[in-house]
């Protein structure tokens, strides 16, 4: 019955609304009516119709149930810490990225329960920004069990998965979602009992398997806020060191470039190429590492 009237709590409407990183107008365009019309249900001075009330739960991502609470809940989705292209400047999540972070935050919240209540932790590296990339790279490699002979021997899909699988051995929570096209890489919500990580499906999978390992170093220091206010900054810049390190440790590349490209200093885009297919990384990822 599409004109059975809802009678939603405007207060909570409207801080949905506003975590779902919407305004009034933006909603009433998605919902094919006017920001009056939404304005008069957070005032409750009428309702939304069900068909129009079957949207709004498509629209924000809320379960119906949600409209009815008494009153917001008394806290807002967490800031994520947010992996972000090098072209981006500071950068304010957007709806799809807020949906995907709450969806993150509801699986911390249920594996938060179950560890708790099997007495278990999640088993991480701890580090600190003042400490070398290289020799936290290094520990997380032993933590991790990786092996970078058998990196090399892998297509790209599956040292993807190795490192999903490995990552999520030592009790952290790895995400694939589909983040905002053109958006941010990846980002990760701390926790002592059950820290998440997520990584953006938009991604080819090469700049995925870098995103792992990214986001697990941010853990490792302990990280909470979700995006860098400052673009490029020391932290951003650390956590990339770390999986550079961790995907193309030091002494292999070095060996490789000197065997098999023989040379000491890499500067052909060819001998680029073919380093970071030996490795299954990124062009950039390469380019920096080699500091071509």
């Amino acid at each position: 019955m599409p004109d059975v009237a809802v009678p939603v709590t405007g207060s909570v409407l409207k801080w949905a609304i506003a975590e779902a990183g919407l305004s009034v107008p933006d909603l009433a365009v998605r919902l094919d009516t006017t920001p009056e019309t939404i304005n008069s249900w957070i005032s409750e001075t009428s309702c939304p119709n069900k068909s129009q009330f079957d949207k709004l739960i498509k629209e924000l991502g809320r379960p119906e149930s949600f409209f009815f609470l008494a009153r917001p809940p008394s806290a807002s989705s967490s800031i994520a810490k947010f992996r972000k292209p090098p072209q981006m400047g500071s950068y304010q999540p957007g709806p799809e990225d807020l949906k995907a972070i709450r969806h993150a935050e509801d699986l911390q919240r249920v594996a938060r329960w179950l560890a708790e209540r099997d007495n278990q932790r999640a088993e991480l590296v701890k580090a600190h920004v003042r400490d070398s990339p290289e020799e936290v790279a290094d520990n997380l490699r032993l933590h991790l069990e990786w092996s970078t002979e058998e990196q090399i021997r892998q297509a790209d899909y599956q040292v993807a998965r190795a490192l999903r699988a490995s990552i999520e051995n030592c009790g952290v929570i790895a995400l694939n979602l589909t983040l905002a096209e053109g958006g941010p890489r990846g980002f990760s919500l701390p926790d002592d009992v059950a820290p998440v990580l997520a990584i953006n499906t938009r991604d080819d999978i090469r700049a995925r398997s870098f995103s792992y390992i990214h986001e697990l170093a941010h853990l490792s220091l302990g990280d909470r806020a979700i995006c860098e206010p400052v673009p490029n900054s020391a932290t951003e810049q650390w956590c990339d060191d770390v999986a550079g390190a961790f995907l193309m440790p030091k002494r292999i590349l070095s060996e490789y470039v000197f065997t098999q490209l023989h040379t000491r200093k890499v500067s052909e885009y060819e001998e680029v190429r073919q380093a970071a297919n030996k490795f299954a990384v990124s062009l950039r990822a390469m380019a920096v590492r080699l500091e071509v």
